[in-house]
């Protein structure tokens, strides 16, 4: 095994320790009764989409790039993330994501010079969002960073989703219908969640972006399909409706349903591509080995029930959001541990 794998599979490591702790910080947010613990508790925003997957992005990117000095910009934030939780002050981790993200732009800037394309300027924008995500935090104002780290999640999908759409076709309007999602949602991020207006924007660019990968997904055609392919399908598509109900509660109940936009972009959306990207990503990047089982459609099912509970509570019953953080754990410790399984198991014969 090579040196960048083996510290690759160190970096995995760490990175679902911290994970492990903002949703630790994340359950007693919601009600769980579980020992309070002040940093995951107050930091779990932070930690889980400027510190988890401000390391996991930037990781893919780095190993597909075969450069281990960008393995820099990761480190910095699995270093960050620790100092923080940790209780260290937090002026020098919150530099340090600072420079971590800048790494990761210049490393997706790196990406658009070896490969002009629609889609690796799209990577570049979201890399921008943790970028000034990560700048809008340091000053301590986490509400200001979020329509950016929000940006930074979908804009990094909808990229690598752009990609894969070209082997079905599409044209420049179809490109110009993207950006012009993509222009509408840099705008709510620039105008902010602190009015109306700046979460409508935000909204319709989460709706617009929605519609566009209902149309243009690949996802579409391999859900039909068998095994594998029709499991990531599945879990893509999951995640398009979840992004288009995130528009869709922005657009209609602005000034009540932030929370609920927000988590079902970061719940129903996000992990959603999180499951349905995994068995491709994770040997691609430390050399693991896995297999695919039909019983890992469970915790896909347990997911979408956590991000529904989710919304709904948000919405009308916010004394029962403990179900829904409960369900946002069990469904990947249960997608890890059975494709752990799946992955150790070999066929009969």
């Amino acid at each position: 095994m090579s040196p960048t794998n083996l510290f690759s599979r160190w970096l995995l490591a760490a990175t679902a320790v911290l994970a492990v702790a903002g949703l630790y910080g994340g359950l007693v947010r919601v009600g769980v009764p579980l020992p309070y613990a002040p940093a995951p508790a107050q930091l779990h925003g932070l930690i889980m989409i400027q510190g988890v997957f401000g390391i996991l992005v930037p990781l893919e990117r780095a190993v597909a790039l075969r450069r281990p000095v960008w393995l820099v910009a990761p480190t910095l934030s699995v270093l960050a993330t620790a100092g923080l939780l940790a209780g260290l002050p937090s002026a020098a981790p919150m530099l340090a994501y600072v420079l971590a993200a800048t790494l990761f732009c210049a490393m997706s800037l790196q990406v658009v010079g070896l490969q002009p394309a629609a889609f690796t300027l799209a990577l570049l924008l979201g890399a921008g969002c943790l970028l000034v995500g990560a700048i809008m935090a340091i000053a301590g104002d986490v509400g200001d960073a979020l329509p950016w780290w929000l940006g930074f999640l979908v804009l990094t999908v909808a990229a690598e989703r752009l990609e894969l759409s070209r082997f079905i076709g599409h044209g420049r309007a179809s490109i110009a219908t993207f950006f012009a999602a993509t222009a509408t949602l840099l705008a709510g991020c620039a105008v902010g969640f602190d009015g109306a207006w700046g979460s409508r924007l935000f909204a319709l660019g989460l709706a617009l972006l929605s519609a566009w990968l209902w149309r243009h997904d690949i996802a579409l055609r391999t859900v039909r399909s068998r095994g594998q392919a029709r499991f990531m399908a599945a879990s893509i598509l999951c995640g398009h409706a979840w992004l288009a109900v995130a528009g869709g509660v922005g657009l209609l109940v602005p000034d009540t349903a932030r929370d609920a936009l927000i988590h079902a972009v970061t719940i129903g959306f996000t992990l959603s591509m999180v499951m349905g990207h995994a068995l491709v990503i994770l040997p691609a990047v430390a050399g693991l080995r896995l297999r695919y089982s039909p019983s890992l459609f469970a915790p896909l099912a347990i997911l979408q029930a956590a991000a529904g509970s989710r919304v709904l509570t948000d919405l009308w019953l916010i004394d029962c959001l403990w179900v829904s953080g409960l369900l946002t754990v069990l469904a990947p410790a249960l997608f890890a541990t059975l494709l752990a399984r799946s992955s150790h198991t070999r066929p009969a014969g």
